[in-house]
């Protein structure tokens, strides 16, 4: 699965109880209310955000890759 997060793109690794893990190019990204975010430069893999941080994010797009 992958999200646009504030003009860049994202991996998510994970969904589970608690929010979302996700791989960040860009470094750790901090989801802000709307559309906005702010980005450490830096290591960004494993990068949590709670469900309360991704409900307030509006994401540009998520897309679903599967095997059928």
């Amino acid at each position: 699965m992958i999200a646009s997060i504030t003009g860049h793109v994202v991996r998510i690794q994970e969904i589970n109880d608690a929010g979302i893990i996700a791989d960040d190019p860009a470094g750790p990204t901090t989801l802000k209310a709307g559309g906005s975010s702010s980005i450490s430069w830096g290591n960004g893999n494993n990068r949590f955000w709670s469900w309360a941080d991704v409900e307030a994010h509006h994401f540009r797009y998520v897309g679903i890759v599967s095997k059928a």
